[in-house]
């Protein structure tokens, strides 16, 4: 079983007026590239941090983990690009711990556009877990 714990969360930005990237890598470390890095449209306020994923089985159990490498998301009217999602333990083959459980994060990178369009944008990615 695999239970998402935290949302990826890149916080707020001010409107950017020529775009840029803002990365959320999986130990939680920000970085921003273009007027996403510009003290007028970095991130302000909110909170951010990777997502959380638990999965549970059996001890010993070996897993696949699979996640989309991109995404969109979206305010209702306009949409933003997330790419380079990656995870804190890979796409290889893992085994779960004693306990029976395995935690990790997943990271990704915001694509802003120029005068992107303000508002709350949401959004959704895969994460697959097969058991073996």
């Amino acid at each position: 079983q695999v239970v998402a714990v935290e949302d990826l969360r890149f916080g707020a930005i001010a409107q950017p007026q020529t775009g840029g990237t803002l990365t959320i890598a999986t130990n939680g470390a920000m970085s921003t590239s273009g007027d996403l890095g510009t003290a007028s449209a970095i991130a302000q306020t909110g909170t951010r941090g990777p997502a959380q994923f638990a999965v549970s089985g059996q001890s010993g159990q070996r897993f696949l983990v699979q996640i989309a490498n991109n995404t969109t998301i979206s305010n209702g009217s306009a949409t933003m690009r997330v790419t380079k999602i990656t995870s804190s333990i890979g796409q290889g083959l893992e085994v779960l711990d004693a306990s029976g459980s395995l935690t990790f994060t997943v990271g990704g990178t915001l694509n802003a556009n120029s005068n992107q369009a303000v508002g709350n944008y949401t959004g959704t990615f895969p994460v697959i877990v097969t058991f073996f």
